[in-house]
């Protein structure tokens, strides 16, 4: 279990105190606290255990109470004592399994905020500064893109109106309306076809590879937002049910040809800690040499029952109940298979050719 911890400022010097909430520090209980690095993105990571109950603010520079939660998600308590989370431990954590990989690696920097993540659908009222949401662009855009084309975008929807039709598509999903941000990230295959003109050559890859460049090329810049997101101390939500009105919000947005939405995004400061959703295991995921799902029913089977010994789905949340009947055994399997047993998105095939795409 993590201790959540609670900070004040000293007023002698720009010293935090860290301690478990309503405990006294000077009450001889251990504490591990982490002697800072600070990181170019102003982040403060942690270094090694120390009996001290102390951490200085780098520069004097306030620290949001996001950062700290952050570090509380890497201190477990061994018996009465609190200590540094290691790699493995996170990894336990992810995917339910006890794994000795990254045992000797303490839960810090980049590894660790990976392996944290999680979703988070409430929101703080407090606004996102333009100046950090630059910021976080750019680090956005600083992904991997394919031969270097850079078919992706952003569309930050700021204007109320639009944001208002946006959430009354997903009546479902308060959170779209309580985010202080909402963006969509675009595949922009548009860009290239008309440097092509510009410099008067001919786009000679009219087909398939067009959507699909421009489709990950979006979800690489995806991934890099969220990561850099979250290293800020925001929380973060992709909403794919934007696809479902894909026309609606495309018209909304004065999509041109060759440019269509991946997703939504919420973006603002996390009301609460979220939680980590568990995965399947790697052993499902990763294959060598052959592609092999020899043991997929088992591991679906094991995986359904840690994921509902973390959390069981209540009955009220079991899909289709009037059609499949309301299950005894409920986990992630039958949810998902109930899922996708009703058709999504089969207009996506002629919206993409409508936008001028040959899907040849």
């Amino acid at each position: 279990m993590d201790w959540r911890f609670r900070f004040s400022k000293s007023d002698l010097s720009d010293t935090v105190f860290l301690h478990k909430s309503g405990v006294n520090p000077s009450a001889g209980c251990r504490f591990v606290i982490i002697p800072p690095v600070e990181s170019r993105r102003g982040e403060v990571f942690v270094n090694r255990p120390v009996r001290h109950q102390e951490l200085y603010a780098p520069h004097g520079r306030e620290l949001r109470s996001g950062t700290w939660t952050a570090y509380s998600r890497l201190i477990r308590r061994e018996g009465t004592r609190a200590v540094m989370k290691t790699i493995a431990d996170l990894i336990e954590d992810r995917f339910g399994l006890p794994v000795d990989a990254g045992r000797d690696m303490p839960a810090e920097g980049d590894l660790a905020h990976i392996l944290s993540h999680r979703s988070h659908r409430r929101y703080k009222p407090d606004p996102v500064p333009d100046d950090l949401l630059e910021v976080l662009l750019a680090a956005a855009f600083s992904a991997p893109a394919k031969s270097d084309l850079q078919q992706s975008g952003v569309l930050i929807v700021r204007d109320a109106e639009k944001r208002r039709k946006i959430e009354a598509l997903m009546p479902a999903m308060p959170w779209i309306a309580d985010a202080p941000v909402f963006m969509v990230f675009l595949a922009d295959n548009r860009r290239i076809r008309k440097v092509s003109e510009m410099r008067g050559k001919p786009f000679a890859n009219d087909h398939m590879d067009s959507v699909l460049n421009a489709a990950v090329d979006a979800g690489l810049v995806l991934m890099n937002f969220i990561r850099a997101a979250e290293a800020a101390g925001l929380g973060c939500c992709p909403i794919s049910v934007v696809r479902n009105h894909i026309e609606v919000i495309s018209e909304l947005l004065e999509l041109p040809d060759h440019v269509f939405p991946i997703c939504g995004f919420c973006l603002g400061w996390p009301a609460g800690d979220g939680h980590i959703s568990l995965r399947l295991p790697p052993s499902v995921f990763v294959h060598t040499d052959r592609y092999d799902d020899s043991r997929l029913e088992q591991e679906v089977a094991e995986y359904d029952a840690r994921r509902s010994a973390r959390f069981q789905i209540p009955d009220e949340k079991q899909r289709s109940v009037d059609e499949y009947g309301l299950a005894q055994e409920y986990g992630w399997s039958e949810d998902k298979a109930r899922q996708v047993s009703k058709p999504e998105r089969k207009q996506l095939a002629k919206y993409l050719k409508r936008k001028g795409f040959n899907l040849e």
